[in-house]
Parts: structure tokens; C-alpha cells; sequence
């Protein structure tokens, strides 16, 4: 379940579409596909941008929502006191099933990768989103 203290961003389904339809196959995000949100941050703040997720979802206990997907933005860190090359902030996207089923966002969370070295190998050579919409 979600802290209730997180406020959840709402994204559009038509932002979020072309993750869906690659059925959990992540990709990156750049340029004219990112979210509208993602753009008001520095490119030199968010290096590389992944997601992935699926028209259908699936529920999750963790979480007590149906998961659409979501997303992870890796941050150059190298300046940072830690050491390290990357900062990763993940995000999850949900299907609010109270509210019409719109789309919302939750994060930033921090996972076991919020502080590498390099970019998972599970990522290396995904297909590039970067189209106008």
C-alpha cells in the first residue's frame, strides 16, 4: 500500500500509451516521448529514462493497486558525496480505480539500485522511444 502522505501525479493515458503497448518490454525515454512532468527537469538532472508497462496491468499486494507500469530515472551522481555514477528514483504507475480509472503516478522510491555504478545490464541496448506524439 502507498504512504497516503505521497501525493500522486496523474499522467496522461496518452503519455503513458506507448509503454503500455510494449507489454512490459522496457524501453528508453527521451526527447518528445517523455511524460510532460519529466521535461521540466534539467536533462543534465535525468541522463536516462526507462519504463515499461501494459494496457492490462496486474494487481499488486504490495502496493493494493492495479500497477500499469512504471518508471526509472537515472541522474548522473558522480559529484555527489557518494561516490557513485548513478542516482535512480523509480516510479510507479497505477490504475485509480476510484477516480475513472485515471492514471497516477507515485515516487519517487528508492530501491536496492538507488545508488550504482552502472546502468543494469537488463537495460542495455532496449529500444529508444523518441517521437513527437
Amino acid at each position: 500500500m502507498f504512504d497516503r502522505k505521497l501525493r500522486p501525479k496523474p499522467i496522461s493515458e496518452a503519455e503513458f500509451r506507448p509503454l503500455m503497448e510494449r507489454n512490459w518490454r522496457p524501453v528508453e525515454i527521451a526527447y518528445d516521448a517523455l511524460p510532460n512532468w519529466l521535461k521540466a527537469i534539467p536533462e543534465r538532472q535525468r541522463v536516462h529514462v526507462y519504463g515499461s508497462g501494459s494496457p492490462l496491468g496486474e494487481y499488486s499486494e504490495q502496493y493494493q493497486e492495479t500497477v500499469m507500469g512504471g518508471l526509472d530515472v537515472y541522474r548522473d551522481s558522480r559529484n555527489h558525496p557518494e561516490g557513485v555514477n548513478w542516482n535512480k528514483d523509480h516510479y510507479v504507475i497505477v490504475r485509480d480505480t476510484v477516480n475513472n480509472g485515471a492514471l497516477l503516478m507515485y515516487g519517487p522510491f528508492r530501491d536496492h539500485e538507488h545508488w550504482i555504478n552502472e546502468i543494469p545490464k537488463r537495460l542495455k541496448n532496449v529500444e529508444i522511444l523518441t517521437f513527437d506524439r
